[in-house]
């Protein structure tokens, strides 16, 4: 026989937006009491979408449902313990994270499997999240993360393990020859779906079919900026194009053929703008937590002068001969 024990929860890891290490091991929870149940939680990989820096925000929530053990949703659901939310009331780096309402109990015989989501929602028809990135003003307000792995459960400690459903997108801009500055730089993001649904029985994501302009988040410092958007997964990069508009010029640029799929973050690492046209570069990039892909070449755009429109290596290559201009690509 186990006795009522009462679930409390301690988020421990940091999103961050960028890169950082990411520490996985296990943390004591601060918590008293062997009656209560701790969740030791990380996310993945470190990105700060959701957070400030390192930080849980106060006040950030996530849904917790309880199973029992082997079972799934809906019939599965545990004491009617569906979509319980959990909060922190402080900004911490180890954030305590406790029911809002009604928590938790292990049952006094059995053992329970657990799964949970960020950012909590208060009603979820048939379990299924409804993605929209179309704003991206508040990254940490779209940035879905889930966790399925605390299965089995019978001991004080859980541990969650949260994971990216979406996908990111970073370039890194600098300024090159006649532009002095990136301050004030904006950027758009055309024919990209962006709505869709998260389904938490099994984790699957459907893409949507609105089409949106994406605003990303841009900061600029200077003579570099970095660039970084939400998209949902399942379409490619080709069907968008990307506009940068600075000093009064528009520069266009299709990247070519590339999946996006599920926790994966795809960054151009050097993308410069100059009074002569834009040179992107995209090496190989080093995986982490949301999984750097491979992206490759060199693509050399003019700025917009009258002619709207985007274009492939081969199609600039065309259009540029017999100029100054040399369209490469490694």
């Amino acid at each position: 026989m186990k006795s009522n024990k009462i679930f409390s929860l301690l988020l421990l890891g940091a999103v961050a937006f960028g890169s950082c290490n990411s520490e996985d091991e296990p943390l004591t929870n601060p918590l008293s009491g062997e009656n209560q149940v701790k969740f030791q939680a990380s996310i993945g990989a470190s990105v700060t979408t959701r957070a400030a820096g390192t930080t849980w925000n106060a006040g950030d929530a996530i849904g917790v449902y309880a199973l029992n053990a082997g079972q799934k949703l809906p019939d599965g659901v545990y004491d009617s313990k569906s979509n319980i939310k959990y909060t922190t009331p402080t900004e911490a780096e180890q954030g305590v994270f406790t029911a809002a309402t009604e928590g938790i109990t292990f049952p006094e015989t059995g053992n329970l499997d657990f799964i949970a989501y960020y950012p909590y929602r208060e009603s979820l028809a048939n379990n299924v999240y409804a993605i929209d990135v179309a704003d991206q003003s508040k990254p940490a307000a779209i940035d879905l993360l889930f966790s399925n792995n605390a299965v089995n459960q019978s001991e004080p400690a859980v541990a969650l393990q949260f994971k990216h459903q979406l996908a990111m997108l970073v370039l890194n801009v600098s300024a090159g020859d006649g532009v002095t500055s990136l301050d004030g730089l904006t950027v758009s993001i055309e024919g990209l779906k962006t709505d869709g649904t998260f389904n938490l029985a099994d984790g699957s994501i459907t893409t949507g079919t609105t089409v949106k302009t994406i605003t990303p988040v841009v900061a600029a410092s200077g003579k570099t900026a970095t660039v970084a958007a939400i998209l949902v997964p399942g379409q490619d990069l080709k069907d968008a194009k990307i506009s940068f508009k600075v000093g009064g010029q528009t520069y266009e640029w299709t990247p070519d053929a590339q999946a996006v799929e599920t926790g994966k973050k795809y960054t151009y690492p050097s993308i410069q703008l100059s009074t002569t046209g834009v040179t992107v570069v995209q090496p190989s990039a080093t995986i982490v937590d949301w999984e750097d892909v491979e992206v490759g070449g060199i693509v050399t755009l003019k700025p917009n002068e009258g002619e709207q429109g985007s274009w492939t290596v081969a199609e600039l290559r065309s259009k540029f001969t017999g100029t100054e201009y040399t369209i490469t690509e490694e």
